[in-house]
């Protein structure tokens, strides 16, 4: 729900604090593991060693595998042996046991056997069993705090292997003893967090008193989620209070959470009274999403809170939640909040909480005629807003309506004039240096927004992209003769061309260029990058430049992203080359290896697209061949039947006449006999 709420204000420190980063998928390319094994093995940078393990313990296999025992075993750095170790436990098989195992019982480090002993309970089996047994009874009670933490680890692995009910209660018991009595922050964070897998009432009763009574906040954190594993109507209480009284928001935060997972209409209300008056956003945020919030109590809470609260944020988040409710009367308090009102008011806060309204209203599929309200206030907005949070609100709201059809486009209209209003003064804002950053990148992501929309692409859906010939040719949409050495648009895999007129989104995919080049700011170039994204046009050569020549390596790892969603192209694929070699920066030489695969990946997926293609139409072809026989043998036997019944008329005519002329010789030779007999 975070991000439903969130999705507008990705530019703001707490939405990119609150949104964590999407976990990258799995890939089971042999090429793309090969080349991870040799970043894993060869690799001087740590991070990039880091990362390939992480990945090779998503790709899977016998050669991931024997790569992180390796690396679990030979390299120097902590961290990369721990990423071994846990890439390992989502592998698994036997020699993957034995070298967790052996981690566990030798690594130098507390975090790499921590690690190890996790994976094992991951993999299981008698003998993991086993060395978790024997690590946790010798090193529960250890003076040195590492190797305490180790026994920890082994006693939270049991609590997920649940090989005994002794051997359980042994653990949890060792656990709770140290919750409460260990010195060390760290362990009594560590043992929080492992009673959740244990179960039991005294895991229960342990991390209730934590939370109650640690002075650490980070301690109470993780009793407070331990608690919503455990359950319970103690539980259940406890999180309340600490819901309402706790004062570190990141322990009501985990509270509320946690009282999301244990249920009930008390846990319920105690989430929507925290989301009504709790003074930090985290909280607020988890305490809604923490239970399904489309009943009726919920959505009436937030109309209230969007008709009568002082606080703007509160309106703001109330007015996103209802836009994630839905119904009739959602819509219909959102619509009030909307209008003219306060789009108007003098007060800017409410003119804010208008547009926040109106971008929870695009997502309600609302109908044409309101759709065309929101597009006319948001340009009017963003032609004449002094306020740059009502300027960033209405542009929010403006892009979240691009999705939906106007009363112009509903009635068939190519396009609406508010798309051409608000494409031209987003890009008046984007070029406008004395304006801030957030209302520039939000310009930039408007401009994709509409770009999206309205560009042209070929018949199979590719963007097309900037070229100039040394041949005049014409349009392939409209038919225009275009001159020699003129710029025009065209897709290179379907031989699709177009003019600038036809391409649509040729203004926008200059200014975002021209911003990717002079902008000052390294979030409104990032944001310009993101927007050629989904135009195309220029996007090819000014994510070339950006990577060869960005100052700032995030600039530099969102071009390498774009070019791989942009696909095959020789002179990007070069760049993405050289940069994953070449560049100081270890973050943007994965991003540009990474998308040099990816282009790769896709690459290969047309080529086999394409000899399956060929494939179906030689045998479409040969279909073809075959009827064309079938149909000439049918004809040729249809033409032997004819001659056979031809040559049997005519047998049959040649023997008539034979009888005939047999006749004839027979009536002639008793003509002949009677005159012999008469001449006798």
């Amino acid at each position: 729900l975070a991000q439903v709420l969130l999705a507008p204000l990705e530019t703001f420190p707490l939405a990119r604090r609150l949104l964590a980063p999407s976990p990258p998928q799995a890939m089971d390319n042999s090429e793309a593991r090969l080349a991870c094994i040799k970043q894993l093995q060869e690799s001087t940078s740590w991070q990039v060693r880091h990362k390939a393990a992480e990945s090779l313990g998503q790709m899977g296999g016998e050669e991931a595998r024997l790569a992180c025992m390796k690396a679990l075993q030979d390299d120097g750095i902590e961290y990369v042996r721990a990423a071994a170790a846990e890439a390992l436990g989502k592998i698994g098989g036997e020699e993957a046991r034995l070298a967790c195992m052996k981690a566990l019982q030798d690594d130098s480090e507390g975090y790499v056997r921590r690690r190890a002993a996790e994976a094992l309970g991951k993999i299981g089996g008698e003998e993991a069993v086993t060395a978790l047994t024997e690590a946790f009874r010798q090193h529960k009670d250890s003076g040195d705090v590492g190797w305490r933490l180790t026994g920890i680890a082994a006693a939270g692995a049991i609590g997920q292997l649940r090989p005994s009910p002794e051997l359980l209660d042994e653990a949890c018991l060792a656990c709770v003893k140290a919750l409460q009595n260990d010195s060390d922050e760290n362990v009594r964070e560590t043992v929080a967090q492992v009673l959740g897998q244990m179960g039991g009432e005294e895991a229960r009763s342990a991390c209730i008193k934590a939370l109650e009574t640690d002075e650490l906040w980070q301690v109470r954190r993780a009793a407070a989620t331990s608690l919503g594993q455990l359950g319970g109507e103690q539980a259940g209480s406890a999180l309340m209070k600490a819901l309402q009284d706790d004062k570190d928001p990141d322990v009501r935060t985990a509270a509320a959470k946690a009282l999301g997972q244990i249920g009930g209409d008390e846990a319920r209300a105690a989430c929507a009274k925290a989301m009504q008056e709790d003074p930090e956003d985290s909280v607020r945020i988890s305490a809604a999403s923490a239970f399904d919030l489309k009943g009726s109590k919920a959505r009436d809470e937030c109309i209230e809170i969007l008709r009568t609260r002082k606080d703007w944020e509160a309106r703001m988040y109330a007015a996103l939640t209802l836009g994630y409710i839905g119904g009739e009367q959602a819509l219909n308090a959102l619509t009030e909040a909307f209008s003219e009102k306060y789009q108007c008011s003098d007060d800017w806060s409410w003119r804010h909480t208008s547009f926040a309204a109106a971008a929870a209203i695009g997502r309600l599929d609302p109908n044409p005629q309101l759709v065309k309200q929101v597009r006319t206030a948001c340009v009017k907005a963003l032609t004449g807003e002094k306020d740059q949070d009502v300027w960033v609100g209405a542009a929010d709201a403006f892009g979240q309506s691009v999705g939906c059809k106007d009363e112009d486009e509903s009635m068939g209209c190519q396009t609406s004039d508010t798309l051409s209003q608000a494409r031209k003064a987003c890009i008046k804002v984007l070029h406008d240096n004395t304006k801030l950053s957030t209302m520039r990148y939000r310009a930039a992501t408007v401009l994709g927004q509409i770009g999206a929309k309205q560009v042209r692409r070929c018949p199979k859906k590719h963007l097309m992209h900037t070229h100039t010939f040394e041949f005049a040719f014409s349009c392939d949409e409209c038919g225009l003769s275009i001159p020699q050495g003129k710029k025009f648009y065209g897709c290179r895999k379907c031989r699709y061309d177009v003019c600038p007129s036809c391409f649509k989104a040729e203004e926008i995919s200059i200014a975002c260029a021209q911003a990717v080049r002079d902008d000052k700011c390294f979030n409104v170039r990032i944001g310009a990058l993101k927007a050629l994204g989904q135009v195309g046009g220029e996007a090819y050569e000014a994510c070339i430049k950006a990577l060869k020549g960005d100052p700032d390596e995030r600039v530099r790892c969102t071009a390498a992203e774009v070019l791989a969603k942009l696909g095959r192209d020789g002179e990007a694929q070069t760049a993405l080359e050289k940069a994953s070699q070449e560049d100081a920066h270890e973050s943007v030489k994965a991003a540009a290896l990474k998308a040099n695969k990816k282009i790769a990946v896709e690459t290969g997926k047309e080529n086999e697209e394409g000899k399956t293609k060929d494939l179906e139409r030689q045998l479409q072809e040969q279909k073809a061949n075959v009827v064309q026989l079938e149909h000439q043998v049918q004809a040729n036997a249809k033409s032997a039947e004819a001659k056979v019944e031809q040559m049997e008329q005519q047998v049959q005519a040649n023997a008539k006449s034979a009888e005939e002329k047999i006749k004839d010789l027979e009536r002639e030779l008793q003509g002949n006999k009677a005159k012999v007999e008469q001449m006798e």
